[in-house]
């Protein structure tokens, strides 16, 4: 027997930009945003168990059938070029010529920590704010493979026991047949052998920044290494969701120069969301293992490009069984009203389903096909059980989570998930990779106008027996 909370929920519009360092701020008023016919939503009931936001288009949408690819956009972005020039200065063939002329001295290494398959999101976050860190401040971003060993040595922000078995389900070798690394980008082990760099063990509190924090032998009391030349190492703190430019440049606000500045506000100056997805295009591209086939994101030439919505259903506890779908249904309901207020032919309209259960995956299927215009569609995935180290994630974790990735990051028509008011790095993932689209299909042009479509779902919803 299901015991279902009654569902209920506050529905809010708004549209609201940062840009850091140029004192741009504008934000609607949330009260007139839903009284006028911007919003076109109502509130559901006063006693809500979450909150849910749509931010609406107000445009019609153009949409691509597949995403473009960061280096072949058809407008400058500004975000790209700064990663670009800081490339030509920290890729791992300059720091071997400099090796090997005359030595490397004087350089702050980032260590920049990432894995996969399993807790990607997590992983994949943290790499990406090492990676905006060091090209901020003008440091070399160096990777090095978050396993059973390096987790036990740095610390995470989870309890220590959670370091026990990574080595079960990830490994360099397994995470490179989902996503490629961007090989310029140096190993952090090559390049402390060859210059006896060390670090130590960060806390929750605070970054390790070396030689600031020297490795210290617990008996003598004296410092057991210190890094020469004058190289240091950066050990940022683990930080696993989306930082928007704001909450970055709050981190460094006393070590930032102009460029420094310059540089931040250059690479949010398409959305933080944009860039993210940016960062996952560049630094971890898909395999083409991986990838969808044709037939799932392209439409018959005969017939207008589709518009494609990702949604998401992710559920947290293992005893959440994902019979309860009355949230996604919503936000599905509100995204393809949207669309339809804005005169976009949904005729030939696809929704990529993603969820960590069957029966989410059935019900919304059977629900899209019958109360829609649109077509389910579910990756393909290679085997029926996938689960990784917890149980909760359901039985299309590791290669099944990508595949179902690989699939969203085609979205161009809106996002359903959690957002980040919900803090799930699973679903940041799909967000970012839609949102980069929307930036692309709209040639760069970022107004308030025409924002990208998104509508949240809460987390804790739909108690009973667990059915996969």
């Amino acid at each position: 027997m299901t015991i279902r909370l009654p569902p209920t929920t506050r529905m809010i519009t708004f549209i609201a930009t940062t840009i850091c360092f140029r004192g741009i701020f504008q934000q609607f008023n949330l009260l007139s945003a839903i009284t006028t016919g911007t919003s076109r939503l109502a509130a559901v009931a006063d006693n809500a168990l979450a909150q849910e936001e749509i931010q609406n288009d107000s445009s019609s949408v153009t949409p691509e059938m597949v995403p473009r690819s960061s280096s072949s956009s058809s407008f400058h972005s500004k975000p790209l070029q700064v990663i670009r020039e800081y490339q030509q200065f920290h890729s791992e063939s300059i720091l071997l010529k400099e090796y090997e002329n005359g030595g490397i001295s004087n350089r702050t290494f980032v260590l920049g920590f990432y894995a996969c398959p399993d807790s990607a999101g997590n992983r994949l976050h943290e790499f990406f704010n090492s990676f905006i860190l060091a090209v901020v401040m003008n440091f070399t971003i160096t990777w090095k493979f978050f396993d059973d060993m390096t987790c036990r040595s740095v610390g995470s922000r989870a309890p220590i026991h959670w370091c026990r078995g990574l080595d079960i389900y990830n490994s360099i070798k397994g995470c490179e047949e989902l996503i490629h690394r961007a090989p310029w980008i140096a190993s952090f082990d090559d390049f402390a052998m060859r210059l006896n760099l060390t670090f130590g063990k960060r806390d929750k509190l605070r970054d390790y920044y070396s030689p600031e924090h020297v490795v210290m032998d617990p008996r003598s009391g004296k410092p057991i290494h210190t890094i020469p030349n004058g190289n240091k190492v950066w050990l940022p703190k683990e930080r696993n969701m989306p930082l928007d430019c704001h909450e970055q440049g709050q981190r460094w606000a006393d070590s930032m120069d102009v460029a420094s500045k310059k540089r931040l506000d250059d690479l949010y100056s398409l959305g933080t969301y944009y860039l993210y997805g940016l960062l996952f295009h560049e630094i971890f591209p898909f395999s083409d293992s991986i990838k969808p086939s044709l037939d799932l994101i392209t439409s018959d030439s005969s017939r207008p490009p589709h518009v494609s919505i990702v949604l998401h259903s992710r559920h947290y506890k293992d005893h959440i069984n994902g019979t309860d779908t009355f949230y996604e249904r919503k936000c599905i309901q509100n995204i393809t009203r949207q669309h339809e207020i804005n005169g976009t032919n949904l005729d030939n309209c696809k929704i990529y389903l993603m969820s960590d259960r069957n029966t989410t995956l059935t019900d919304l299927s059977e629900y899209i096909s019958q109360e829609t215009k649109c077509t389910p569609v579910i990756a393909h995935h290679d085997k029926e059980t996938q689960r990784g180290k917890f149980v909760e994630h359901g039985p299309f974790a590791l290669k099944g989570y990508f595949q179902d990735l690989a699939l969203a990051a085609h979205a161009n028509g809106g996002f359903i998930g959690n957002l980040k008011t919900t803090k799930s790095s699973s679903s940041s993932l799909v967000q970012m990779l839609y949102e980069y689209n929307h930036v692309v299909n709209n040639g760069g042009k970022i107004n308030h106008g025409n924002p990208p479509l998104l509508c949240g779902i809460p987390k804790n919803r739909g108690w009973g027996e667990l059915i996969f």
